[in-house]
C-alpha cells in the first residue's frame, strides 16, 4: 500500500470522526492534510521503497488564534485513545506518536520553510529550498472547511514573477560567465 492511500485510511476512518466531534468553534479552524518530508507526501514510495520512519500519518493545522484551552481540547481530542496500530502499521515509533501533528498554520509554515514571516515577502523566495516548496505542495489536503490551506498551499506553488525573472537573471548571468549551472 502507498503512503498516501495509507493516510488517507487514516484520515478516514481514524481522524474524520475525531474532527466531526469537535466543537464548530474549532473544527472551523482547523485543517487537516498530509504534507512534509518522505517519499510517501509525493507518491514515490511503493512496497519496496517505503521510509525507515513509514506511518499512517496526518498534520492537523490550526489557525494561530485559538486559545490554549481550545489548543490543548483539539490535542486531546486528535491524541486521546489512539489505537497502537492502524493496518498493522506501528502508529507509535521510537517512543512518540509521529502518526498525528497538531500544530499552528502559520508557524508550521515559517518552521518548515525556514522563514520569519508569512505570507512570505520577495526576499524570502530567495532563500527557499525548492525541495521543501515541492514536499509542501506536492501534499494532500483532506479537511480545509475554509480553504485557507489551499490558498497557502497555492501562493507557495510557483514563483513570484519578480523572483522568477531574478533567478532566470542569475542563470543566464552564470552562464555569461562561463559556469556550469547545476
Amino acid at each position: 500500500m502507498k503512503g498516501r492511500e495509507l493516510s488517507r485510511s487514516f484520515y478516514e476512518s481514524v481522524i474524520l470522526p475525531r474532527v466531526q466531534g469537535l466543537p464548530p468553534t474549532i473544527m472551523n479552524r482547523i485543517q487537516v492534510g498530509f504534507l512534509g518530508e518522505g517519499s510517501e507526501v509525493s507518491g514515490f514510495d511503493d512496497s519496496l521503497s517505503q521510509d525507515h520512519n513509514f506511518v499512517p500519518r496526518v498534520i492537523v493545522l490550526f489557525d494561530d488564534d485559538l486559545t490554549s484551552e481550545e489548543v490543548e481540547s483539539l490535542k486531546g481530542q486528535m491524541l486521546e485513545d489512539l489505537p497502537n496500530e492502524f493496518l498493522g502499521f506501528k502508529l507509535d515509533l521510537f517512543g512518540y506518536t509521529k502518526a498525528i501533528e497538531v500544530l499552528p498554520r502559520v508557524h508550521f509554515f515559517k518552521n518548515y520553510l525556514h522563514v520569519n514571516s508569512w505570507p512570505l515577502e520577495l526576499e524570502d523566495w530567495l532563500t527557499l529550498e525548492e525541495q521543501r516548496l515541492f514536499e509542501l505542495t506536492a501534499g494532500v489536503v483532506y479537511f480545509d472547511p475554509h480553504g485557507r490551506l489551499g490558498e497557502d498551499l497555492k501562493g507557495i506553488a510557483f514563483y513570484p514573477n519578480a523572483v522568477r525573472l531574478f533567478l532566470l537573471r542569475q542563470c543566464w548571468l552564470r552562464l555569461s560567465e562561463g559556469e556550469a549551472i547545476v
